[in-house]
């Protein structure tokens, strides 16, 4: 009898530890979202440098990858500045019905040094649209100084449809 009862204290107490860094997690992506700085597509696209770190965007989807959702493009009203918008653990997934709508993303803006032999790529079978998509986004968010290519995209804590 004694066995069982702390075989079950010690299942209680390790149940309430793994409970309890979940709350974290959640606390600590509510947090980041909190302390975003909004800023728009055209200012990303002139200086991503100088907004590496927690931020806010608005544009229209124009394109989400439709084998997984795992990534969106977006694009400002005039069209001249665009960014590739990648899921994170928070978010499974973008639906693909979101093409064509206005969406408030608030996430990280991540650089990634860019090398001859690594390749943005898809999985294979997916259109060639997805990669030329993804191809003239990274062309657009290249960051030239001290000769290193760097592409641009933001890791989405969340987003909001608006319309």
């Amino acid at each position: 009898m004694k066995n069982f009862f702390y075989l079950t204290m010690i299942g209680l107490l390790v149940f309430s530890c793994n409970n309890q860094s979940g709350n974290n997690s959640t606390e600590e992506t509510k947090k980041q979202i909190e302390e975003a700085v909004e800023v728009s597509l055209a200012q990303l696209a002139e200086s991503p440098k100088s907004y590496e770190g927690k931020i806010m965007v608005k544009g229209m989807v124009t394109h989400v990858c439709k084998h997984g959702g795992q990534k969106m493009f977006l694009t400002n009203e005039s069209q001249d500045a665009n960014m590739l918008i990648r899921v994170s653990s928070s978010i499974p997934e973008f639906e693909v019905a979101l093409e064509g709508s206005t969406v408030e993303i608030t996430g990280k803006l991540i650089a990634t040094l860019n090398t001859p032999d690594k390749g943005a790529g898809h999985s294979e079978g997916e259109e060639e649209a997805d990669c030329a998509a993804e191809e003239n986004i990274n062309a657009k968010s290249k960051d030239n100084k001290n000769g290193e290519e760097m592409s641009y995209h933001i890791e989405a804590l969340s987003f909001e449809e608006i319309n």
